[in-house]
C-alpha cells in the first residue's frame, strides 16, 4: 500500500510540473530589449497586443487640449470660462480644426459637478451665441456657450466634459 501511495504522489508531482511548463498558447510576450537601447532584440517576436486606449485627457479651464477625433482629424478644443449668469451656467468653449474636418454639437458636451451630480444640458434667452452643430474644415474656428442647469456651488470642481462620439476624450476641471 505504501509503495501505491508512494507511485501516486511521484506521478501527481510530475503530472503538475508538466502541466506548468507547458506553453499556453494564448499568452503573449513582450520581445526583450536590447541593452540600453530599448530596441527589440533581433529576431523577437513582436507583441501583437494593441495598445490599451487612453483615459480622457485632463486640462485646467482656459487650458488648450490638442485631441485626435475618432475620424483621423485633429483639433484644439479650449473650455475659455465657467461663469454663473442667472439661473444658469454658462461654459464658453473654442473649437479650432487642424487636420480633416470636425463635426460640433451641443449633445458633445456635459458637466458632472463638483458634488458629482451630473448637470443637463439646457438653453435660455438670455444667454447669446449658444452653440450650436455643424462641420468645420481644416483653419476653422467655432466658439460659442454651452448652458447648464446648475448652482453656483456646484461650478466649484466640475468637469466639462467633451464627449464626441459617445466616448469622453477630454475634461476641464473647473478651480
Amino acid at each position: 500500500m505504501r509503495k501505491i501511495v508512494t507511485g501516486l504522489a511521484a506521478a501527481l508531482a510530475l503530472f503538475v510540473i508538466a502541466c506548468g511548463a507547458a506553453p499556453k498558447s494564448d499568452t503573449v510576450s513582450k520581445a526583450p530589449a536590447a541593452s540600453g537601447t530599448g530596441a527589440p532584440v533581433a529576431g523577437a517576436a513582436a507583441d501583437t497586443q494593441a495598445a490599451a486606449p487612453e483615459g480622457p485627457k485632463k486640462f485646467a479651464v482656459g487650458e488648450v487640449g490638442v485631441l485626435s477625433m475618432a475620424n483621423g482629424s485633429t483639433g484644439e478644443v479650449v473650455v475659455k470660462s465657467v461663469k454663473m449668469q442667472g439661473k444658469v451656467i454658462v461654459v464658453a468653449v473654442s473649437i479650432t480644426c487642424k487636420s480633416g474636418s470636425m463635426d460640433y454639437n451641443t449633445f458633445d458636451w456635459s458637466m458632472l459637478a463638483g458634488d458629482g451630480t451630473k448637470l443637463d444640458i439646457g438653453f435660455s434667452i438670455d444667454v447669446k451665441n449658444q452653440l450650436n452643430s455643424g462641420t468645420i474644415g481644416a483653419g476653422q474656428s467655432v466658439t460659442g456657450n454651452l448652458v447648464f442647469e446648475g448652482t453656483a456651488a456646484q461650478m466649484k470642481g466640475a468637469q466639462v466634459q467633451f464627449s464626441p462620439s459617445f466616448d469622453t476624450l477630454a475634461y476641464w476641471v473647473n478651480p
